[in-house]
């Protein structure tokens, strides 16, 4: 626990690869830390003296299944399904080379769709508002930025929202049992 509050105090973005499954403590702490965290130890050589850990990180959990179980970091959480790459289009690393050649362009393009949303982020307006009420109305203002139409984005994230209810009940052996019910 303390090196995972380490971690997260001293990093913006972390990602925590091919993660099979998270204790409830490590869930915990990743919901504290998503929205805000502070948290104090005894610092080293010393009796009475504080260390103070004040964090708040964006964190990217990466598994074959869908890593989050608990309701509240599934609330906190945006679940993306991708599929497997068919063999015959999977590259090398040389093959994917050319795509350090993309990246400046890329990156401007991204940059051009932040500046758009941040001009329009306090027009938006959502009025039945999520639990992640910043990231939804950031999210509107980047979908709209993009040349997306008025509510697509926030339409989405609540299918999404649906999407990880279901995940959290079928992860419960209980729950599972009662949709069969």
């Amino acid at each position: 626990h303390d090196e995972l509050i380490q971690m997260l105090s001293h990093h913006y973005f972390l990602v925590f690869d091919n993660v099979s499954y998270l204790r409830e403590a490590q869930s915990d702490a990743l919901c504290r830390a998503v929205t805000g965290e502070g948290f104090s130890k005894r610092k080293l050589y010393t009796d009475d003296e504080d260390k103070i850990f004040s964090f708040r990180t964006a964190i990217a959990l990466n598994g074959i299944n869908a890593v989050p179980q608990k309701p509240d970091l599934l609330d906190r959480s945006v679940l993306i399904e991708v599929e497997r790459i068919p063999g015959d289009q999977r590259k090398t690393e040389e093959e994917l080379a050319s795509f350090e050649t993309e990246k400046p362009r890329i990156l401007a393009g991204i940059f051009d769709v932040l500046s758009k949303a941040i001009a329009i982020r306090n027009e938006v307006i959502i009025k039945d508002k999520p639990r992640m009420a910043d990231f939804a109305v950031w999210g509107e203002a980047i979908s709209r930025a993009m040349g997306c139409p008025e509510g697509k984005f926030i339409s989405e994230y609540f299918d999404n929202i649906k999407f990880q209810n279901e995940e959290a009940v079928s992860a419960n052996i209980i729950g599972e049992v009662l949709l069969e019910f």
